[in-house]
């Protein structure tokens, strides 16, 4: 029985919405533990903007 052939363009654009889809679960994970632990309001903060900003997300300071 043939199978149909997917074309390599489909392929690499499924590739790149699963990595990009395991970035965000990982972002979420780690914001999650961030939220969760001991440090202060200020740290904690401080830890997701740096995330937030390794994962290329802009963050603007309020005021």
């Amino acid at each position: 029985m043939l199978r149909p052939m997917v074309a390599l363009d489909d392929v690499r654009k499924a590739r790149v919405e699963n990595a990009h889809i395991a970035r965000l679960e990982e972002l979420v994970e780690n914001v999650r533990a961030t939220l969760a632990g001991p440090a202060s309001d200020r740290d904690k903060i401080g830890w997701i903007t740096e995330l937030l900003n390794v994962q290329g997300y802009r963050i603007d300071a309020p005021g």
